[in-house]
C-alpha cells in the first residue's frame, strides 16, 4: 500500500525545489490575487476638432496633437472639411495599431456644441441626432449648415447664403453634403468632455488677456465665444464661457501680475437669441465697457478671429489681437491631462493582515474620509508611488509611514492604507503647523520595517503657483477676501487634477534608500547551470532526507528554462517549468505548468510570502498558515534555500532548508607574461662630442651610459666599426684603458631590470693626427661567464 504521508511530501517538495524559486503551493494564490483585468488592453487616444477648408486654422491644431506627450498612440480626425483626416481614417489608423480602448477627445469650446453630438454619433455612442439647421460662415462666405436625414443617412449639408433685395439671406446653389459614418471598431471608445472651463485654457486666456492690458487696472476683459441659438444648450456656454473669463480674472490678480487688476470681465456669444439674451451681444457690451479688452475664446485663428469679431465692432475703441487658443503649449497639455483622466490607475496594492493582496482605490479612501480634497490626493498618489517604486508589494503590518502634513486628509488617508493608526506618525518640519505649512510640509516617508527599506516622496516646489502657503494661511485664519477665497478654493482643484493626473515624475521627487535588490540579471546569472542540492524537510517529528539536481538553462538576460530533479527515499520525479523577470509587476516570475507565481528581489536572492487560508492539505496541514520562502545567494559556489509554514498562533508546522553546490565548477584564469631574456642591453648615449683637443693632448672625460636591461649580469666589451686613418683605435682610452682591451661586468637589478653603467672615455691625441674625424662604437654584451 502506498505511503500517502510519503506522497503528500513528494508533491510538495516537486514545488519547493521549483528552481529554488517560490513554490507552485502558493502560486495558484498569488496568481488569482494579483490578477490584472486590464493586462491585454491597448489604449489609443484620438483628438477630434472641427476642421476647416484653410490649412492656416488646421495647422495650430496638428501641431498641437502631435506636441501631446502620451504614452500611447495619438490620431487626429477631423469632424467636416478634412476628408483625408477625417474621425473614421484616424480610427482606422488606431485599429492598424491594435489598439483595444479609444480615449477620444473634443478640442471643441464647449461641450454644449451641437457637434458633440454629432461626434458621439460618428463613434457609435449614439444611435440618433436631431436635426439641426444653423447659419455658419465658411471661409468668409455665409452658409446654412444643416444635419438631415438621406436615404437612411445622417449627412450634413451646407448651402451658401445670399442677400436678397430686401436683404433676407437665401439659399443658392446646389448643397454640398458630407455623410456621417459611423466608425468601425472593435474598441470600447470613450469620449471626455471638451475644453469648457478647464484651467489649463484659462491660463491661456490669462497670457492672452496680459498681452493685451495696457492699463494696470480698470480695463475690462470681454472673452467673447461662438455660442449657440439652442436654448437648451446655452446655459451651458454661459456658465463655461463666465467661469473661464472670472479664472482669468483671479489668475492675473493673484497668481499672475498683482499689477493687472481687471475691473470687470464680461462674456459675449457671436451665436445667441438676442431678444431673450441680449445682456451677451458683444457690440453693445464692448461699447459701454471701461477700457474693453476682447479675448476670442476659439480654438484656431480663422474667419472667426480676422474678421467676424471686428466686423461686429466696427469704429469702437477695444484691445484686440485675434489670437486664439493655438497656437499655445497649454493646448498640447490640455490633451495629455484629459486623455490621463481616462486612463490613470487610481489603484494601489498592499497584502492586507493575512497576507492577501488587497487593491484599494482612490474612491475607496475618498469615501472614507468624505470625499477627495487635495490632501487625500496627495497622500494616495505619494503612497501609490512609493509602492511603485518598491520591488513587490508591502505589507500592512510592516509598513510605517512618516508624514510631514498636518491635514486631517493626508493622516485618513494614509491610517485607511494600513488601517493602523499606531503606523502612521506626524512630524512637522521646523518653523510649520496646521496653520502655516510649506512645501517642507509635502514630504512623505515610507519605511519598510522588516528590511529597513524606504521611499521618501516629496511634492515638487514647482507645482505650487508663488504665494499659494501665504494666501492658505490667510484662509485658515479667515482675513481672507471673498476673491481670495475663491481663488484658493480653484487653486486647489487645480493642483488637485495636477497631482491626480500628471506623470509621477512631474509631481514628486523620490528617494530609495536601503532595501537594495539583486539586478535580475545578476540573479538568473547566478542561477545558471547545473546544481546538486542537498537539504531535509521537517513535519512534526518526522526529519525527510532531499537531494537532487536543479538545472537552469539562460533563454536570455532575464529569462529561463530549468529542469529539476530529485530523490526523496525511493521515489525519484522531475519536474520542468520556465522562469522570467516581469518588469511590469518588478517581481521574479515562475511557470510551473498552468500556474504562475511571483517572488520578490532582495539582495542577495529572493523572497515570498503568502497566507493559505485552506493550509496545506498535501502536507496534511489542515490550519490556516503563513508560508515563507527564500533564496540566499552567499557566493558563487554556495546557495542556501529556507521554507517555513507557521501557523496563525506562530507555530512552526514544516519547514525545510537546502543547500545548492554546483555540480561542476569549472573556472579560467588568465595568464600574461613578460620574459625578460639573460643578456639584454641598451646605449641611451648617442653621440659623444670631444670637441678642439691639441695634438699631443688629453681631452676631457665624456660619459657613455649603457644600461642592462636583461635578467643576468653582462660582460660588455666595445670594438670600432667605422674609424677614420685608424684614429680611434689608436686614440679612445674607455675607463683609462685602449679600446681594444676594454672589457667591464655590468651587473643586473631584477627588480626593474634596468642598470644604468657608465664608462669614462677620453682621447689621448697622437702627433701625427690632424683634422676632423669621425667613428663609431660598437658595444657587445655577452654572457660573465
Amino acid at each position: 500500500m502506498e505511503d500517502t504521508r510519503f506522497k503528500a511530501i513528494r508533491i510538495t517538495l516537486s514545488t519547493i525545489v521549483l528552481i529554488t524559486i517560490l513554490l507552485s503551493l502558493i502560486a495558484p494564490v498569488v496568481a488569482g490575487a494579483y490578477k490584472n483585468d486590464g493586462a491585454d488592453e491597448k489604449i489609443g487616444v484620438l483628438v477630434i476638432a472641427h476642421g476647416s477648408p484653410s490649412d492656416s486654422w488646421c495647422d495650430p491644431v496638428r501641431n498641437a496633437t502631435d506636441e501631446a506627450d502620451l504614452p500611447y498612440p495619438v490620431e487626429l480626425g477631423f469632424l467636416e472639411f478634412v476628408p483625408n483626416e477625417s474621425i473614421n481614417i484616424a480610427v482606422g489608423r488606431l485599429n492598424d495599431a491594435g489598439v483595444t480602448k479609444i480615449i477620444a477627445v473634443p478640442l471643441f469650446v464647449s461641450s454644449h456644441s451641437s457637434h458633440i453630438q454629432e461626434i458621439e454619433y460618428v463613434l457609435g455612442l449614439r444611435e440618433t441626432l436631431p436635426l439641426t439647421t444653423e447659419h455658419v460662415v465658411v471661409e468668409g462666405m455665409e452658409m446654412e449648415r444643416a444635419v438631415t436625414q438621406k436615404g437612411g443617412q445622417y449627412v450634413i449639408s451646407r448651402v451658401p447664403l445670399e442677400a436678397d433685395t430686401d436683404g433676407d439671406l437665401q439659399a443658392t446653389g446646389h448643397p454640398e453634403e458630407d455623410p456621417l459614418v459611423p466608425v468601425e471598431t472593435d474598441s470600447e471608445i470613450v469620449l471626455t468632455t471638451a475644453i469648457d472651463d478647464h484651467w489649463l485654457v484659462a491660463e491661456i486666456v490669462t497670457d492672452r488677456t496680459a498681452d493685451l492690458c495696457a492699463d494696470p487696472e480698470g480695463e475690462t476683459l470681454v472673452l467673447v465665444a461662438h455660442g449657440t441659438g439652442a436654448e437648451d444648450n446655452f446655459t451651458g456656454w454661459v456658465n463655461s464661457t463666465s467661469s473661464l473669463a472670472d479664472q482669468t480674472r483671479l489668475n492675473l490678480l493673484y497668481w499672475r501680475d498683482p499689477s493687472i487688476g481687471l475691473g470687470s470681465t464680461e462674456v459675449a456669444f457671436i451665436h445667441h437669441n438676442e431678444t431673450l439674451h441680449p445682456e451677451f451681444t458683444l457690440e453693445p457690451i464692448v461699447k459701454n465697457a471701461t477700457d474693453p479688452v476682447v479675448v476670442p475664446l476659439m480654438v484656431s485663428e480663422g474667419n472667426f478671429t480676422s474678421t467676424t469679431i471686428p466686423d461686429l465692432l466696427g469704429n469702437l475703441t477695444y484691445a484686440y489681437d485675434g489670437s486664439a487658443l493655438t497656437p499655445h503649449p497649454h493646448v498640447a497639455k490640455w490633451i495629455e491631462i484629459v486623455a490621463a483622466e481616462e486612463f490613470t490607475d487610481l489603484t494601489l496594492l498592499i497584502d492586507d493582515e493575512t497576507g492577501e493582496p488587497l487593491e484599494i482605490s482612490l474612491d475607496d479612501v475618498g469615501a472614507a474620509h468624505g470625499h477627495i480634497c487635495p490632501c487625500v490626493a496627495t497622500a494616495f498618489k505619494a503612497s501609490q508611488t512609493a509602492f511603485l517604486t518598491w520591488d513587490g508589494v508591502p505589507a500592512r503590518g510592516d509598513l510605517e509611514i512618516i508624514s510631514a502634513h498636518p491635514s486631517d486628509g493626508h493622516n485618513e488617508t494614509f491610517e485607511y492604507i494600513l488601517n493602523s493608526s499606531e503606523d502612521v506618525t506626524v512630524k512637522l518640519p521646523e518653523g510649520t503647523d496646521s496653520v502655516n505649512i510649506t512645501i517642507e510640509n509635502y514630504n512623505y516617508r515610507f519605511i519598510e520595517k522588516s528590511t529597513d527599506n524606504t521611499v521618501v516622496v516629496s511634492v515638487k516646489d514647482g507645482l505650487f503657483p508663488d504665494g499659494f502657503f501665504e494666501m492658505r494661511t490667510r484662509c485658515k485664519t479667515n482675513v481672507s477676501t471673498p476673491d481670495e477665497k475663491l481663488a484658493f478654493k480653484l487653486m486647489k482643484e487645480e493642483l488637485k487634477e495636477k497631482i491626480l493626473y500628471l506623470p509621477a515624475d512631474d509631481v514628486f521627487e523620490v528617494e530609495h534608500t536601503g532595501g537594495e535588490m539583486i539586478d535580475p540579471e545578476e540573479l538568473f546569472k547566478s542561477l545558471a547551470g547545473e546544481w546538486g542540492f542537498k537539504g531535509s524537510m521537517i513535519l512534526g517529528n518526522d526529519t525527510l532526507p532531499i537531494s537532487g539536481t536543479r538545472t537552469f538553462t539562460l533563454t536570455g538576460p532575464r529569462s529561463a528554462d530549468f529542469v529539476v530533479a530529485y530523490t526523496m527515499g525511493e521515489a525519484e520525479t522531475t519536474e520542468t517549468g520556465s522562469a522570467w523577470w516581469d518588469g511590469e509587476r518588478k517581481q521574479l516570475a515562475i511557470k510551473e505548468g498552468d500556474e504562475i507565481g511571483y517572488s520578490n528581489l532582495t539582495s542577495n536572492g529572493y523572497e515570498s510570502r503568502a497566507v493559505l487560508k485552506d493550509g496545506i492539505p498535501e502536507l496534511n496541514i489542515s490550519v490556516a498558515v503563513v508560508s515563507e520562502e527564500s533564496l540566499v545567494i552567499l557566493d558563487d559556489a554556495t546557495q542556501v534555500m529556507v521554507w517555513t509554514a507557521v501557523d496563525m498562533n506562530g507555530e512552526t508546522l514544516g519547514s525545510a532548508e537546502m543547500t545548492f553546490k554546483p555540480v561542476s565548477l569549472e573556472t579560467t584564469t588568465t595568464l600574461t607574461a613578460e620574459i625578460i631574456p639573460a643578456i639584454s642591453m641598451t646605449v641611451p648615449t648617442m653621440t659623444v662630442d670631444f670637441g678642439k683637443v691639441g695634438v699631443g693632448m688629453t681631452s676631457a672625460n665624456q660619459v657613455i651610459t649603457v644600461v642592462n636591461t636583461g635578467a643576468k649580469s653582462a660582460k660588455v666589451s666595445a670594438m670600432m666599426l667605422d674609424d677614420s686613418g685608424g684614429f680611434y683605435n689608436e686614440s679612445l682610452r674607455l675607463n683609462g684603458g685602449n679600446i681594444g682591451g676594454f672589457s667591464s661586468v655590468v651587473p643586473s637589478d631584477t627588480s626593474d631590470f634596468r642598470y644604468e653603467y657608465d664608462i669614462l672615455a677620453n682621447l689621448v691625441v697622437p702627433d701625427w693626427a690632424g683634422g676632423k674625424y669621425d667613428g663609431t662604437i660598437l658595444f657587445v654584451a655577452e654572457s660573465e661567464s
